[in-house]
């Protein structure tokens, strides 16, 4: 029947694409990178260590909700300039790419978090999962193959 999903290692479903703010960038350029990478976290790196992550929640809940409406103020695009090591989570909760899904999604519900940086035994970040991963991961483990699906049953 293949890998049952408590087997399936994050490594399997992480994006290994890494994309990271620095701590002083503003909200602004945070949140163009989000949107332009189409993404939900930011990592905020040292040395190739991660040391915070920035969701699109935290750039929600800091900036002003009048920016680009016709009650703006100055104040109100004062947010946006507002820097990211303000708003960043430090010391995040990490997993290990060896981990299985299961692990990593019950450090999720755990701590209420929608994201983990795949950090390996030398304490490099080699990725990140998020919640979005986790499902795509159980759900492709838990759909039938198409050789099982095309197979008559026995």
């Amino acid at each position: 029947m293949g890998i049952m999903r408590d087997e399936i290692p994050v490594s399997a479903v992480m994006t290994t694409r890494l994309v990271t703010v620095a701590a002083n960038a503003s909200l602004a350029e945070a949140q163009d990178l989000l949107h332009r990478h189409g993404i939900h976290h930011l990592l905020v790196m040292h040395e190739q260590r991660v040391v915070a992550v920035l969701s699109d929640r935290d750039v929600l809940r800091s900036v002003s909700p009048y920016v680009g409406t016709l009650s703006e103020q100055t104040r109100d695009m004062r947010s946006l300039l507002r820097p990211v090591f303000q708003v960043a989570t430090y010391h995040p909760i990490t997993v290990s790419p060896d981990a299985s899904v299961l692990e990593a999604a019950a450090l999720m519900l755990d701590h209420a978090i929608s994201c983990l940086p795949a950090v390996d035994a030398g304490g490099d970040t080699v990725g990140v999962v998020t919640s979005r991963d986790l499902l795509r991961g159980v759900l492709a483990c838990s759909l039938p193959s198409q050789e099982e699906a095309d197979s008559p049953a026995a």
